[in-house]
């Protein structure tokens, strides 16, 4: 019995991170295309990509935003630049909805977590 209750909690725990990421990156890609910046894939990205906004410095998740110099800009930090600038700022996808599933999956709940 405690066996498939375990089992069960598992496929709930699944469904509910596919639920989650999935909707985590609808709602950002709806809020870039709302916004009319342009998707790009001209740019190499690291590891772990941090906004360049001074006193920001925020890890950037899915969609990194990048400005005219090629420097990424978390998408608050984006909201802060002029019009103009707003024009010439660009989108890269990191990783896939399924790729990130996987990066979720090495991850391991513990009381210390």
């Amino acid at each position: 019995m405690a066996k498939e209750k375990a089992q069960v909690y598992r496929k709930l725990f699944e469904l509910i991170k596919v639920f989650l990421l999935r909707s985590v990156a609808q709602r950002e890609l709806e809020y870039i295309q709302a916004k009319g910046y342009k998707f790009t894939t001209n740019v190499e990205l690291g590891l772990v990509i941090r906004c360049t906004t001074p006193r920001c410095e925020k890890v950037l998740f899915n969609h990194v935003a990048f400005d005219r110099n090629l420097k990424p800009l978390c998408l608050k930090c984006c909201e802060k630049v002029t019009q103009t600038e707003k024009k010439e700022i660009s989108v890269v996808q990191y990783k896939k909805i399924e790729e990130l599933a996987d990066i979720c999956d090495g991850y391991v709940l513990t009381g210390t977590n």
